[in-house]
């Protein structure tokens, strides 16, 4: 949380229930948006979508467990890299 509050992606009073509820929503939002990141030849489920004019983005180990969560500043650009594989919304990965 430290690193998001320097990065300002979170206000200097915001909580681990704060950035816990960011994270709900991102993982709960139907229309975001699912990816597939490749590092090393691991896969890292990742989800993304807007937040209070934020574009967050939640990356999960493959076990489940959150690995970071933070906003894109160029979401366009950053999630076009070969490394992030699009595979549509998460209510039409979820279906």
């Amino acid at each position: 949380m430290k690193k998001r509050k320097a990065r300002r992606h979170l206000p200097p009073a915001a909580t681990l229930v704060d950035y816990n509820d960011i994270i709900r929503t991102v993982l709960s939002a139907p229309n975001a948006a699912v990816y597939v990141y490749w590092y090393k030849r691991r896969a890292y489920p990742s989800v993304a979508t807007v937040i209070d004019g934020d574009y967050w983005l939640v990356m999960l180990s493959m076990d489940g467990f959150m690995e970071s969560a933070y906003v894109v500043e160029n979401p366009r650009a950053y999630l076009s890299w070969p490394d992030f594989e699009p595979l549509g919304s998460l209510s039409e990965v979820l279906a």
